[in-house]
C-alpha cells in the first residue's frame, strides 16, 4: 500500500514530494510503486519511504520505476542482502537510509552508481567486515553512519576515495584500533565511542569534534601529533582506563 504526500512551500524550488509505502513483503526487479512521474522542480526532494515491511533481498534494478528519487528510506524492513545493481536506476539519490536491518556485509559495487550520494546511514545492522570496494562510487559522500554494527577493523585504504567525507560515526562497534591517517585531511566530526580501542595511529588536522569515550585507552604517551587541529572544540576521552594523568597538551586545545 502506498500513499503520496505533497508539501509545497512558498518557493517552488523547495517543493517536496513523499511516497509512503507499507506492508511490502517482496521486492522484485522492477517493482511498480504507485508513483506519479510528473515533472519536478530543480532542487526539489522526491522521497520514497518503505516502512512496516519485510524485504530480505534488494534485487538488481529494484527501483527502476522511480528514477527521480532523491531520498530513499528503507529502515527496519529486514533487509539481509543487497544485490549489486539494486540502485542502478536511482542515479539522483542524495540520501540513503538503511538502518535497523539485518545486513552482515556490503558486497563490492553495491553503491557504484550513486555518484551523487551525500548521506548514507547503515547504522543498527550486523555488518562485520567491509572491503576497500564496499563504497566504490560514493566519491561525493559527506556523511557516513556505521554505528551499532560489529566492525572490528578497516583496511588502511578504506577511506581513500571518500575525499569529501566530513561526518563519520563508528560508535558502538568492536574496533580495537583506528588509523587516523585514513581521514587526516577531511573528516571534521568523528565518533568512535563505545568501541574497544586501546591505541590509535596517525594525527588529525581537521577534526573539530572527536569522541573516544568508553573505549580501552590507558595512555597517550605514544601518540604523536605535531600539527593537531587548531579548531578542535570538543574532545571526549571519558570512561577509559587512563593510569596516568592525560596530557591534553598534545592536542593543542584549551
Amino acid at each position: 500500500m502506498c500513499m503520496e504526500q505533497h508539501n509545497n512551500f512558498y518557493y517552488e524550488l523547495s517543493s517536496e514530494r513523499t511516497l509512503l509505502c507499507s506492508n511490502v513483503h517482496y521486492l522484485e526487479s522492477g517493482y511498480e510503486f504507485d508513483y506519479d512521474h510528473g515533472p519536478t522542480c530543480s532542487g526539489s526532494k522526491t522521497i520514497l519511504k518503505i516502512t512496516f515491511s519485510n524485504i530480505p533481498t534488494l534485487p538488481p534494478s529494484a527501483f527502476i520505476h522511480c528514477p527521480r528519487i532523491t531520498n530513499l528510506y528503507l529502515e527496519n524492513v529486514h533487509i539481509e542482502k543487497i544485490i549489486p545493481g539494486a540502485f542502478n536506476s536511482v542515479n539522483s539519490l542524495n540520501e540513503l537510509y538503511l538502518s535497523g536491518n539485518q545486513l552482515t556485509q556490503i558486497s563490492d559495487g553495491v553503491f557504484n552508481s550513486l555518484i551523487k550520494l551525500k548521506v548514507l546511514d547503515l547504522s543498527r545492522n550486523n555488518i562485520q567486515n567491509l572491503s576497500v570496494h564496499s563504497f566504490t562510487g560514493t566519491k561525493n559522500l559527506n556523511v557516513l553512519n556505521l554505528s551499532s554494527n560489529a566492525l572490528r577493523t578497516f583496511d588502511n585504504n578504506f577511506f581513500a576515495h571518500m575525499t569529501k567525507i566530513r561526518d563519520l560515526d563508528l560508535s558502538f562497534n568492536n574496533l580495537d584500533k583506528f588509523n587516523f591517517t585514513q581521514i587526516i585531511d577531511r573528516v571534521e566530526n568523528l565518533n568512535l565511542s563505545n568501541n574497544r580501542i586501546s591505541n590509535f595511529d596517525g594525527c588529525f588536522t581537521k577534526l573539530t569534534r572527536l569522541d573516544l569515550s568508553k573505549n580501552e585507552l590507558n595512555s597517550l604517551e605514544n601518540f604523536s601529533c605535531p600539527h593537531p587541529s587548531s579548531d578542535m572544540v570538543k574532545l571526549d576521552l571519558s570512561y577509559n582506563f587512563f593510569i596516568r594523568p592525560r596530557n591534553e597538551g598534545i592536542f593543542n586545545i584549551a
